[in-house]
């Protein structure tokens, strides 16, 4: 494993720790997928998957209020030399994603019986 793979996962698994420590929106599941930086270490693309795929303008927002919290955190977390910037990706073209969506749907309506 090369070390700018390792540095992804990292980046990756840091990134999941902080935004489930930092970043609360009920009925939300919030997954990442990816995250790399660019050589200099001063952008992070980190792309996301949001359950339910409705909500995730929502998500995106609250990510985005809460950026330089988590990117502040991940530097001291990851030894970064640089606070990255954060640049937020939705994943919204996976098929699972659908399949779950009416799972959760079909949850939902149940409870509310």
């Amino acid at each position: 494993m090369s070390s700018q793979e390792r540095l992804s996962s990292l980046l990756k698994t840091e990134i999941a720790k902080l935004i489930s420590q930092e970043v609360i929106i009920p009925g939300v599941l919030l997954t990442v997928l990816d995250a790399s930086s660019d050589d200099r270490g001063s952008f992070l693309k980190v792309e996301l998957s949001v359950l339910p795929s409705t909500k995730a303008g929502t998500a995106l927002n609250v990510l985005r209020k809460n950026s330089k919290i988590i990117a502040k955190k991940l530097q001291t977390k990851a030894r970064l030399k640089r606070i990255p910037k954060l640049d937020w990706s939705l994943n919204l073209y996976d098929n699972s994603d659908f399949e779950l969506d009416k799972i959760f749907k079909q949850i939902e309506d149940e409870k509310n019986e």
